[in-house]
């Protein structure tokens, strides 16, 4: 009975003014944007080509090259533009702009490949202060090794592709996103309750009650759970409108994640509002907190750092990576190289933190003679 008058009374706070928790919401939900509008899309490389064999073979070529499709947006990676006459000045045309790149194909070229020789073929770009030309390169070399593996078996060309398929860069930043709304919500909602409390001079009766604080501390735990989770269903939303992901799919799966994570930072929160002056400050100090440790973590990539250096211990002493590693092998189809032991320390991590906070909150705010 009292843990259900605590989730009523936690309800109606909330309901009071929730205009301070707006940002658990509002904050990844922003990050993803952002990211959506810079990395969300790929623009087609604008070049010429200029074929001087002028054959079936170098036809094909050309059209394997333009073919190409880049993982973001399914955009061609190549977008041709005719090359005006008939002896263009090709350093010229790359000066002015009109293109990004000139490939040339050389007059001989189907003899040459005819005979198993390899031809050269050029291009020509300006990359005086940008990675652009090893880009330009991998992309020609993804149109030149389908050219040879569709046509061309004899020459034994074939590509080895460690993962099934590519995955959008966005589609990883929004993994990250709902995960990140997912901690933010819990941890905004207890440090809304608890200074809310504060105020009204209401934690006096939990130190005059002879009741063990338990039951209140799981109501605020479930309440801010439940709210935890209900800003990672918004920003899935968000995502799959945004990208196209569907995450709800996954959602049976990546749910006990979230829930492990945000118990975890709930926590924290129960610490953090026990040594902070006031709402504002705390919210801030864990805002920033988690901003912070999700980039370390892998909030926008899937790379692995090692221990050995400070944002590689830091991200494994956090349940961040363990959480985003779940996340992406059960809604993007990564690798993991163990499932049960993220599992197992994830979980870990939840349950020895959440009873770290109870026993602290215990003896600093409800012990009997405390202040």
């Amino acid at each position: 009975m009292l843990a259900l008058k605590e989730i009523k009374k936690t309800a109606l706070l909330f309901l009071a003014d929730p205009k301070p928790i707006a940002a658990g919401i509002i904050a990844p939900t922003a990050i993803l944007i952002i990211f959506c509008l810079i990395f969300g899309s790929f623009t087609s490389i604008t070049i010429g080509i200029i074929d001087n064999d002028q054959s079936q073979m170098s036809g094909r070529l050309e059209e394997e090259i333009l073919s190409q499709v880049s993982p973001l947006g399914n955009v061609p990676y190549f977008k041709k533009k005719e090359i005006p006459g008939d002896e263009p000045d090709i350093l010229e045309l790359i000066k002015s702009g009109e293109f990004s790149a000139v490939i040339e194909i050389p007059g001989g070229f189907s003899k040459d490949v005819a005979r198993g020789t390899y031809p050269v073929i050029k291009y020509y770009l300006n990359n005086f202060n940008s990675d652009f030309g090893k880009n330009l390169r991998l992309y020609l070399q993804e149109g030149i090794v389908s050219y040879y593996s569709q046509y061309y078996r004899q020459y034994r060309i074939s590509v080895t592709e460690k993962h099934p398929a590519q995955v959008q860069w966005v589609e990883i930043i929004a993994s990250g996103s709902f995960f990140l709304a997912t901690i933010i919500g819990g941890m905004f909602l207890y440090l809304y309750l608890f200074f809310k409390e504060k105020d009204y001079n209401t934690l006096l009766f939990y130190k005059l009650s002879p009741k063990s604080p338990f039951s209140s501390f799981a109501a605020r735990i479930g309440a801010c759970w439940l709210f935890s989770i209900v800003t990672a269903v918004i920003n899935i939303a968000l995502a799959w409108l945004l990208t196209g992901k569907n995450f709800f799919v996954f959602f049976d799966r990546i749910l006990p994640v979230l829930s492990a994570a945000s118990l975890y930072y709930i926590a924290l929160a129960v610490i953090v509002s026990l040594f902070a002056k006031n709402f504002y400050a705390s919210a801030m100090a864990v805002m920033f907190g988690a901003i912070l440790s999700w980039f370390i973590s892998g909030g926008m990539s899937t790379v692995q750092v090692e221990i050995t250096s400070v944002t590689g211990f830091i991200a494994h002493i956090l349940p961040n990576m363990y959480a985003l590693n779940l996340i992406r092998y059960y809604t993007l189809d990564l690798p993991l190289k163990s499932v049960t032991s993220n599992i197992l320390v994830l979980t870990g991590m939840a349950v020895v933190f959440s009873t770290i906070s109870f026993i602290v909150l215990n003896y600093k705010t409800w012990y009997p003679g405390k202040k």
